[in-house]
């Protein structure tokens, strides 16, 4: 029932609207990123890309006229930003457990000092001890002991013992000079990775912000996506009672007309094409768009009944086969449209025309020219509808035409 002729234009003209439309304003804030900080990179490029998801739906809502592109473009936005919400979700869990991994070593950094701290409290008290022990008896004075011992191995003794007091004296002063370094390098780990953390917190704030907006780009889209069902239901209902009410002409004419139109040699199913030259823009089957007629044989549940040839507005429009013409006009639907009967079952039906060139219950013979193509009732676009019927029930055209 569409032309898709008219869907490409139309689809040109969003696309330029897309790509010259400016970036709006983002919610999330900027972040700097270093080089090798591929997530803060990720979620600078996904902010980036919000700017256009802001316009499109507005680009969908205001520059697109065609329901079937207008739908179509509007799914496949929703299912990008589906995509994107999930993108972004990962980005902030992602963030999140760099943020849990920086504060399980932070954790570790702050045990080691706690630890390294006590260490460091008791030998600084055996220091203290033995800088008392210093005040108190002084230095070692090395003549004293060689006066004061009764044998040279006593002095040696006593020479010992007196350099493993200076050595462990030494020591003790260099491993507390050591483990100070040591944890003043602990904090200043400390402190660096409390920096890191802090970065990673305003990427996660950011990564959770840009969620957020995407989200609402979502519900947006979904909820203009309900107004167009709503506001389309009605079509839908008119078109399946005019459809209802066709197969009812086409009966009370097959009775009517059924013997004449077979006596002038029509009903043979042997049809030629309604146009030329005939550029179809929409096959006969199941279909996507959601206001077509329900049929629950498809798994789109859906069935275009015809074939759609789009040519330009006045083109000639033929009767396919000898029969006899029954005219109607609609507002909606089919718009003007033309039923011929051809008898033996077979009947023909022209839509969206622009005017009649026979009358009704007209004999016409095959070739003649019965209308001219337009755009009325549910119609983009100059293009002609048109379908084949067997005993009531629709069949593919091109069965009949070799498409």
């Amino acid at each position: 029932m569409r032309s898709k002729r008219t869907l490409a234009s139309l689809l040109g003209a969003v696309l330029l609207a897309t790509v010259g439309s400016g970036a709006g304003p983002i919610s999330a804030r900027a972040v700097d990123c270093a080089p090798n900080d591929t997530i803060c990179q990720q979620l600078v490029a996904d902010q980036g890309s919000q700017a256009a998801d802001a316009n499109q739906l507005t680009n969908i809502q205001n520059e697109i006229t065609d329901v079937v592109k207008q739908i179509n473009d509007l799914v496949a936005f929703i299912n990008r930003l589906n995509v994107e919400v999930t993108a972004a979700q990962a980005l902030v869990d992602q963030t999140q457990a760099q943020v849990n991994a920086l504060d399980g070593k932070i954790r570790v950094t702050e045990a080691d000092i706690t630890r390294r701290t006590a260490q460091l409290d008791v030998r600084q008290g055996l220091f203290d001890q033995r800088v008392r022990s210093i005040d108190q008896h002084g230095t070692i004075n090395y003549l004293a002991l060689a006066l004061s011992s009764t044998s040279f191995n006593q002095l040696i003794d006593r020479l010992i013992t007196a350099q493993e007091i200076i050595q462990a004296d030494h020591k003790l002063i260099g491993d507390l000079q050591a483990q100070k370094a040591q944890i003043q390098q602990l904090d200043d780990q400390l402190a660096s990775q409390r920096v890191q953390e802090a970065a990673l917190l305003v990427q996660q704030q950011a990564a959770r912000d840009a969620l957020q907006q995407t989200m609402g780009q979502q519900q947006s889209a979904l909820a203009y996506q309900q107004q167009l069902e709503d506001k389309y239901r009605a079509e839908a209902e008119a078109l399946a009672a005019q459809k209802a009410q066709i197969d009812a002409q086409v009966a009370a004419d097959e009775a009517a007309y059924a013997a004449e139109a077979a006596a002038s040699g029509g009903g043979t199913g042997q049809f030629i094409w309604p146009e030329s030259p005939h550029n179809i823009s929409q096959y006969y089957g199941c279909s996507s768009y959601p206001f077509e007629m329900y049929w629950p044989a498809c798994p789109t549940r859906h069935l275009h009944s015809g074939i759609d040839i789009a040519e330009p507005y006045g083109t000639p429009v033929m009767a396919a086969d000898n029969g006899v013409a029954t005219l109607y006009s609609s507002g909606y639907g089919y718009g003007n449209y033309v039923l011929l009967t051809h008898g033996n079952g077979y009947s023909t039906l022209y839509g969206h025309l622009a005017s009649f060139n026979v009358g009704n219950g007209q004999l016409v013979v095959r070739g003649q020219v019965i209308a001219f193509e337009g755009s009325t009732g549910n119609s983009t676009g100059p293009h002609l509808h048109f379908e084949v019927r067997y005993n009531g029930a629709y069949t593919d055209p091109c069965s009949y035409l070799g498409c």
